[in-house]
């Protein structure tokens, strides 16, 4: 409980920090005359754009789940909604969490192993996201401070698929606790920590299955192609809501500007990334000329329609599906417990 108080501080103060950086010496009188400026007919195409996109993350979480019988497609879509609308307004993506929960619930399936497949999610956007990164370096930029970046995100998002990969081939979890059971008894250690240690090895395992997916190629690879289609619709987003600002900056400027919101995720911070998303559009724009008053503009309309999209979405498919959040938070809790004895 203290770790995560201490996590929700240090995010409050990098949040706060980057704020305080982004809006001092801002004229917010240009920064309310460019949100005047907005085209709203360009959300007739940019919200149905984005709903495909959620389409296309429910039928690639089917395929990471390796395509059970059981899953249901338009239930997966309600599931993936409510757990990006919680990640909206909840620190450190808790909703990814109860998302793992109210699948492993509705579909009678382990909820570790749902952990393990959203867990892989996040790898292959990373991926993605990074070979978008690597093409505008190559062809487009070539600032150090990009290969920086782009040399990180591949020690972080790359080193992580190899390890699981490698705990799936070769790594032997029976023998490691094995092994670690002789060693702490041999120092006497309470039979509780022992039991705990048995209960974790439980937990590892059901974790480390959630991979399987791994050894089918087909739905790897499906899943992979659906996870670029997803970050492509998302570059077209922002690129159509840029050009509501009346600014024609090209796709290069969407893609430039989705790689590095992307990455801005990764830094902790307040609920839907206040600080690093501003200072992300902020960043990328100054690239391409744009003010940072406009730029922020920019953040302020995007966020707000993926906000508002996400808040509808989640709330309609928690009214459709029954669900009401204190009990899902009350279950979650209980498992947590269940799960620490």
């Amino acid at each position: 409980m203290k770790i995560k108080i201490k996590k929700r501080y240090i995010s409050a103060v990098v949040s706060l920090f980057l704020l305080y950086l982004v809006f001092q010496k801002m004229d917010f009188a240009q920064i309310l005359a460019y949100l005047s400026k907005f085209n709203l007919k360009s959300l007739i195409f940019a919200v149905p754009l984005y709903f495909v996109g959620y389409i296309l993350r429910a039928k690639r979480w089917r395929y990471l789940m390796l395509n059970l019988e059981q899953l249901k497609d338009s239930t997966l879509m309600g599931i993936t909604f409510i757990g990006y609308a919680a990640n909206c307004f909840m620190p450190a993506r808790a909703g990814d969490f109860y998302r793992a929960h109210l699948a492993g619930s509705t579909f009678n399936i382990s909820r570790v192993s749902v952990v393990s497949s959203i867990f892989l999610e996040r790898i292959l956007d990373g991926l993605v996201v990074l070979g978008f990164l690597l093409f505008l370096i190559i062809f487009l930029y070539h600032q150090p401070w990009l290969y920086s970046l782009a040399i990180s995100a591949g020690i972080a998002f790359c080193g992580l698929g190899a390890f699981i990969y490698w705990m799936i081939k070769f790594g032997n979890i029976e023998k490691l606790f094995l092994k670690m059971t002789i060693i702490f008894q041999k120092f006497g250690l309470p039979t509780k920590i022992i039991k705990m240690m048995r209960k974790g090895k439980k937990h590892i395992e059901s974790f480390l299955n959630g991979f399987e997916v791994l050894n089918h190629p087909p739905l790897i690879f499906r899943a992979f192609a659906l996870t670029a289609f997803t970050w492509a619709i998302e570059v077209v987003f922002l690129y159509v809501i840029i050009n509501g600002f009346g600014v024609n900056l090209g796709l290069q400027a969407a893609l430039f500007l989705l790689c590095l919101t992307v990455f801005s995720s990764m830094i902790p911070s307040l609920s839907v990334h206040t600080g690093p998303y501003q200072c992300a559009f902020i960043l990328a724009l100054s690239v391409f000329g744009v003010s940072k008053e406009m730029a922020i503009a920019m953040a302020f309309v995007t966020q707000s329609i993926i906000i508002t999209f996400l808040a509808v979405s989640g709330v309609y498919y928690m009214c459709r599906y029954h669900y009401k959040l204190h009990q899902i938070q009350k279950e979650f809790e209980k498992e947590q417990e269940e799960m620490a004895v």
